[in-house]
C-alpha cells in the first residue's frame, strides 16, 4: 500500500541547519575567484586538504539472530585506529599524504604540514576546514611561522561540499 502512494523505506539524511548562506555565497563568488587568481599569478599550489579515520574495529550493524539471543562481537574496549591526512592540488593533482595511529591534534597537523612544506618550493594556498586542530593557538602560530609560503583560507563554517578533496 506504501509503494503504491510513492513511499519507500529511506536512510534519513543529516543536514546542517546552520549554515550560512551568506557566506556560502561569498565564498563561492567572491573568496573562491580570488584566491584562485592569486595563486595562478604566483604560481602557488592551491591545495584542499581533508581528513579520513579508518577505526580497527568494525561497525556493528543489524544481522539475524534467534529471539532473545543478542549477537555480540568481542573488543577491547580500546577506540585505536588510523587517520590518513591529505592535500591536493587543483592546479596539477599533485597529492601530499601522510598517516598516524591514534587522534589528530595540532602537533600532528603541523607535522604533516610541515612535511609538504619540505617537498615544495611553491607558495602554497591552503584551503581548510574548521577542525579544531587547525585553528587551534599551536596551528595559527605555525601558520604566522610559515607566512611567507603558506596561505591559509578557511572554509565557509559547515561546507565540507567546497571542499573537492
Amino acid at each position: 500500500m506504501l509503494k503504491n502512494l510513492g513511499i519507500s523505506y529511506q536512510k534519513a539524511a543529516f543536514v546542517p541547519d546552520h549554515l550560512d548562506e551568506r557566506k556560502r555565497q561569498e565564498w563561492r563568488t567572491t573568496t573562491r575567484p580570488q584566491i584562485l587568481r592569486k595563486a595562478q599569478a604566483q604560481n602557488a599550489l592551491l591545495s584542499f586538504g581533508g581528513e579520513a579515520s579508518f577505526p580497527r574495529r568494525s561497525t556493528l550493524t543489524y544481522t539475524w539472530a534467534r529471539l532473545g539471543q543478542q549477537p555480540t562481537v568481542k573488543t577491547s574496549g580500546k577506540r585505536k585506529g588510523y587517520k590518513d591526512l591529505g592535500l591536493i592540488d587543483c592546479f596539477t593533482g599533485c597529492f601530499f599524504y601522510g598517516g598516524q595511529e591514534g587522534r589528530l591534534n595540532s602537533a600532528a597537523y603541523i607535522a604533516f604540514l610541515t612535511r609538504v612544506l619540505e617537498h615544495t618550493t611553491q607558495p602554497v594556498f591552503l584551503i581548510q576546514d574548521g577542525a579544531q586542530y587547525h585553528t587551534s593557538a599551536e596551528t595559527k602560530a605555525f601558520f604566522v611561522q610559515q607566512a611567507a609560503g603558506l596561505h591559509v583560507v578557511q572554509l565557509p563554517t559547515y561546507s565540507p561540499d567546497y571542499n573537492p578533496h
